[in-house]
């Protein structure tokens, strides 16, 4: 005799795979006076539904702006769990005016990769002097000169005080808007609110 034996079998495998992300922002004040410092927010997430591993943040200053660092500057994350975010802020100086950008990129293990751009205007200050009055004077006549200050800049000028040095053989007779004369330095000055 003969004896047939069919067997059927039938596996399953699920498989759950797990994809990490990156999303990088950078965001800074719309503007910032010359000089005083511009602070810089990056702000790095992973969205996905596994960990970024390795996160790192490389950020490239433009010309105008300065850290001690120089001007790529560097930041280790870490690892970031699905859903994680994490920030950190980079504080600059200002060097010149105009508009400034802060370009960077995160990376992590795997290739994974995300960009963003931070821009700021910085606003500067700027004086012009123009004195008016006669070029030649007679001995012994009165002239009016006038001293005529302005800012063409795209920031306020505080604390401004305008001074200006009375030539030999010249008498100040009187000064305007409360101007002071200083006889021993023959030096006239007004500060400007």
């Amino acid at each position: 005799p003969k004896a047939w034996v069919t067997f059927t079998g039938m596996s399953v495998l699920h498989i759950k795979v797990r994809e990490p992300k990156l999303i990088l922002q950078a965001t800074a004040q719309d503007k910032v006076l010359m000089g005083e410092a511009a602070a810089f927010t990056l702000t790095v997430s992973n969205p996905g539904d596994g960990s970024a591993d390795q996160v790192k943040i490389h950020a490239k200053l433009s010309e105008g702006l300065e850290h001690g660092k120089g001007s790529d500057v560097n930041f280790e994350i870490g690892n970031l769990a699905a859903g994680e975010t994490r920030s950190v802020q980079l504080i600059c100086g200002t060097r010149t005016g105009g508009p400034q950008k802060l370009d960077c990129v995160a990376e992590a293990d795997g290739g994974l990769t995300a960009g963003s751009l931070a821009t700021l205007n910085v606003t500067t200050p700027r004086l012009d002097v123009q004195v008016v009055g006669p070029g030649l004077r007679y001995l012994d006549r009165k002239a009016q000169y006038t001293l005529r200050v302005s800012n063409p800049g795209d920031a306020p000028a505080t604390n401004v005080t305008v001074a200006d040095v009375v030539p030999a053989g010249f008498r100040l007779l009187a000064a305007s808007d409360g101007g002071r004369h200083d006889y021993t330095t023959r030096t006239v000055s007004l500060s400007l609110i």
